[in-house]
């Protein structure tokens, strides 16, 4: 298991490349792990979800949330995946919304 580095995903249907930074990356199992905060987790799950979600799909892997919990760590499945087509979505509905407002 490793640190990932900053990575780039394409996708030729969008108007942009998606940066993005898992926490940690074992290769020999293929899953991604996101650590978050248990109180931030459980108050922001659609972000976190999305988050790993893409994580998982960019790096074609199954993914963990690793959580803090009173001075330790525990691990979380995935609750749900959100598809390709929902995460292109969301990433388009951000991106139309930070052209809006550069052009103000």
């Amino acid at each position: 298991m490793h640190a990932e580095k900053p990575n780039t995903f394409t996708d030729p249907s969008l108007p942009f490349d998606i940066g993005y930074h898992p926490d940690l990356y074992d290769d020999k199992a293929r899953i991604v792990y996101e650590i978050k905060p248990l109180d931030w987790y459980s108050s922001h799950m659609e972000y976190c979800v999305a988050q790993l979600s893409g994580y998982m799909h960019f790096k074609k892997a199954a993914g963990l949330f690793l959580l803090y919990v009173d001075g330790g760590f525990t691990g979380c499945r995935m609750p749900f995946v959100k598809t390709w087509d929902e995460l292109k979505e969301i990433a388009l509905k951000s991106w139309e919304t930070r052209t809006m407002v550069e052009a103000v």
